[in-house]
């Protein structure tokens, strides 16, 4: 479980020679199974390697790391993303999972990308840069990680949470407004795939944290490409680095929360689902590729256990 950087430098060429179509595209349907289908043959290409080892060129612990990624990768449902499973454990799940996210410094991160974001749109006239977040939950960390922060210290940006729950959106709402942030932040209910309620060039920006693991290659294509087409600036991700490391970390602190935070005993399933999903950073800077062609790309690891993707319009 690593990010197989050679691996995916050779596989990723031999998918374009062999269908040079699936990286073009001219309507979101189209790009969205474009990517779908170069996900699948980028597996088959795997398998082809591990079982027939086509892959005895590479040392022994490039091998060994291929077959475990192989093995652990998982498509299973997280209980956040099924809907017949209880609201109420949802939101407390958020909840812990912001506290997991404080502790590795998500949203510290998010702050200083947002900022510089924020620099550049005010060079351009404004006066406050506008954001928006894709699958922004009941909004816990929106609200007091980056809402209060840019209140407190008088930062030019304000935020839109998005999610297509109602609760969520009802949750932070009541949150922003509890804490004096209305003016800052506020929710609404907004669908990442089809981006509907999304006007063009309403928000400068539109981010998404901790969140892109629960997509297809195919529904990340289309989000990446509707962010860089309705959005001034672009979009902004940030997600946990698919690493074998990390794992212990997930489990064990998401046990920790069950044992003593009172969380549901499904939040344990959830982090360690969660951890097997994380997408590498070579398949989600090929999927921006084919999804946003025109735009620049920077992908990079930041820190300990965080991904960053930046697609930046032109």
């Amino acid at each position: 479980m690593s990010q197989l950087r050679k691996c995916y430098g050779e596989i990723y060429p031999q998918i374009e020679e062999e269908h040079p179509e699936w990286f073009k595209w001219e309507t979101l349907d189209e790009l969205q199974k474009n990517a779908d289908n170069i996900h699948r043959r980028e597996w088959e290409i795997k398998a082809e390697r591990i079982y027939l080892n086509k892959n005895k060129h590479e040392k022994l612990r490039r091998r060994v790391a291929e077959a475990i990624d192989f093995k652990i990768w998982t498509e299973k449902t997280e209980f956040m993303d099924r809907p017949d499973y209880d609201e109420k454990k949802k939101a407390f799940m958020l909840e812990q999972v912001f506290y997991i996210g404080k502790l590795i410094g998500t949203q510290r991160i998010l702050r200083k990308e947002l900022l510089k974001i924020a620099e550049m749109v005010l060079k351009n006239g404004k006066d406050k840069a506008n954001f928006l977040e894709l699958c922004s939950g009941s909004g816990k960390a929106l609200v007091e990680e980056l809402g209060q922060v840019a209140k407190k210290k008088n930062l030019p940006m304000s935020f839109t949470g998005s999610d297509i729950v109602k609760t969520y959106i009802d949750q932070g709402n009541s949150r922003a407004m509890t804490l004096g942030l209305s003016d800052i932040v506020k929710f609404i209910y907004a669908d990442a795939l089809s981006f509907e309620n999304i006007e063009q060039g309403r928000f400068d920006g539109a981010i998404m944290t901790q969140a892109m693991h629960h997509f297809t290659a195919g529904e990340l294509a289309r989000i990446f490409a509707n962010c860089v087409e309705k959005t001034k600036w672009g979009f902004l991700g940030i997600e946990g680095v698919r690493n074998a490391f990390l794992l212990p970390l997930m489990a064990g602190g998401s046990t920790i929360q069950v044992a003593l935070g009172g969380a549901p005993k499904e939040h344990i399933y959830d982090a360690t689902v969660t951890i097997l999903r994380f997408w590498s950073e070579p398949q989600l800077e090929m999927i921006a590729r084919v999804a946003c062609p025109d735009s620049v790309i920077d992908m990079r690891t930041r820190e300990i256990g965080l991904t960053k993707l930046h697609i930046y319009n032109k």
